[in-house]
């Protein structure tokens, strides 16, 4: 795939900081390929035993995709998540039995479809993981996860259903090996008929189903798909110029294991017909189940507003987070009655809870040792070289003779080093685009490398004269500047990639 980047509009100034978290203390890197709530402890990273517990801190910016406008604001560092700290016994140490727990978000997100009043899932393109960073020697102070209390007024209003979601998306396929969309399985003449089982647990028969599904069809005519239903039966056609369909349907549940049978009915034998996904938003009894349940609330919003939540079948060891905001997360304040545990809380926003008890935690995929590294701190040179470690050697050798014999200074990141500081972690072109975006406002500052030659080693350019008092008269910046970037799969996907920060023009070019 490749995107293309112009700078011709960029959002308001940002505060980028001269050096990143990473750039100091000892750092741990934990993957995640799916939301929940994180137990970490010297199982999971031995270097947390003996640690003393003020000095942790985890930093992250959550799941999905980078925001790809240029006139959006992006977090421009890691920032810090809170987190909950156990301290078993007490004496501000990490020993065998403490651990700490935050709310982790995998590579994929649900977000509100204000439109369709409906949780939609976006998965990310690039990245199944997503990453979190765990310090041993926090220099900030620690954010920690607060304790909710009750929130009442005179019109609080109950809740006892919150909105579900369920999800099928496999990405099996990329039909024409070009852009973002993968679908999963395959239909044809000889196979038309597949049926898929979604599970949602606690939804009773008749409950409504908010369904939206997208389905693909390789033709070079039309064809068409029979999306079925507890009797109800949905056409959806696709054509030649028009070959991708996303519909959205309600029906009516008949148990909480629904079962969608679907039909591909081409007009020509050779056709391949594709699901790319089926999700589900369902109104559910709010109810604690075993395991963690991800409960979206879209009742009683607006200003001002407050309710009761009562959850039926919770017990003591039931807890709930308010994770509508991942870096400020609230541990509601659950009072007991019997089986029924309610709390009350705002409801001014569509809000996202998850609830969970003790045994049902998740961990992460993995954890490795991070090395410090500080691209916030580099000044923006002439050119800029992103390269597979494997080619950082010849990167080198490229940058030597630009040097020599050309006089321009470059700079060499790995894309795991970009990905650490501006997508945290994840694979993202926009986290090249962001370090790019860094140099370029810096030097629109004068916070940066906008002329590196400042004692006339170099001689001038055609067409840049040298300002007499030292510094360099620039021309007027070239409007639109473009930088284009692909991303392979497999083995090549982090080809080195050569981009050219024309000096002092301000314009960004890639060789």
């Amino acid at each position: 795939m490749c995107i293309f980047v112009a700078y011709a509009t960029i959002a308001a100034a940002q505060n980028y900081p001269s050096h990143s978290v990473l750039a100091t203390g000892t750092w741990y890197k934990m993957a995640f390929d799916r939301s929940g709530v994180c137990r970490i402890g010297s199982a999971e990273i031995a270097g947390l035993n003996g640690v003393d517990c003020s000095k942790i801190a985890v930093y992250g910016n959550g799941g999905g995709l980078m925001a790809q406008r240029n006139t959006n604001e992006r977090t421009n560092d890691l920032r810090q998540v809170a987190i909950s700290l156990h301290d078993q016994n007490g004496n501000g140490r990490m020993d065998a039995a403490d651990y700490i727990e935050f709310y982790a978000e995998g590579g994929d997100v649900w977000v509100h479809n204000a439109q369709s009043g409906n949780m939609e899932h976006r998965r990310h393109p690039y990245a199944r993981y997503n990453y979190y960073y765990l310090t041993t020697t926090a220099n900030a102070p620690t954010k920690r996860i607060s304790n909710g209390t009750a929130v009442s007024n005179d019109e609080t209003e109950p809740i006892n259903t919150y909105t579900s979601v369920a999800l099928l998306d496999n990405d099996i396929l990329n039909t024409h090996e070009t852009g973002q969309i993968w679908v999963g399985e395959k239909f044809s003449v000889t196979a038309p008929t597949r049926s898929f089982i979604l599970s949602l647990p606690g939804v009773a028969s008749g409950t409504s189903l908010r369904l939206r599904a997208a389905l693909a069809s390789v033709s070079t005519s039309d064809a068409r798909f029979d999306f079925a239903y507890n009797g109800s039966t949905h056409n959806v056609t696709c054509t030649e110029s028009r070959p991708y369909a996303v519909f959205t349907k309600n029906y009516t549940a008949s148990t909480a294991n629904p079962t969608f049978n679907i039909t591909y009915i081409p007009s020509e034998s050779l056709a391949a017909g594709y699901l790319d996904f089926i999700e589900i938003n369902a109104t559910t009894p709010l109810s604690y189940r075993n395991g963690q349940t991800e409960m979206y609330n879209m009742q009683h919003i607006g200003a001002g507003n407050t309710a009761q939540f009562s959850i039926a079948g919770a017990t003591t060891a039931t807890r709930v987070w308010d994770v509508s905001r991942n870096d400020s997360i609230v541990e509601m304040h659950l009072t007991q009655s019997g089986a029924t545990a309610t709390f009350t809380n705002t409801t001014e926003t569509v809000g996202h809870y998850v609830m969970f008890d003790g045994n049902s935690r998740i961990t992460p995929a993995t954890v490795t040792r991070l090395d410090n590294q500080d691209l916030h701190a580099t000044q923006g040179g002439d050119l800029l070289i992103v390269a597979h470690p494997s080619f950082v050697t010849q990167a080198q050798e490229l940058a030597d003779l630009h040097l020599i014999y050309d006089g321009i200074s470059t700079i060499i990141v790995t894309p795991e080093k970009v990905y650490n500081e501006f997508s945290s972690g994840k694979q993202d072109p926009m986290a090249i685009r962001e370090l790019l975006r860094m140099y370029k406002k810096r030097a629109e500052a004068g916070d940066g490398n906008a002329c590196n030659d400042a004692r006339e080693k170099v001689v001038a350019e055609e067409g840049v004269q040298k300002d007499p008092e030292g510094g360099c008269q620039q021309q007027s910046p070239e409007k639109g500047g473009v930088g284009h970037h692909r991303i392979a799969d497999g083995p090549e996907r982090h080809r080195s990639t050569t981009v050219r920060l024309e000096r002092r023009t301000k314009a960004w070019k890639w060789a």
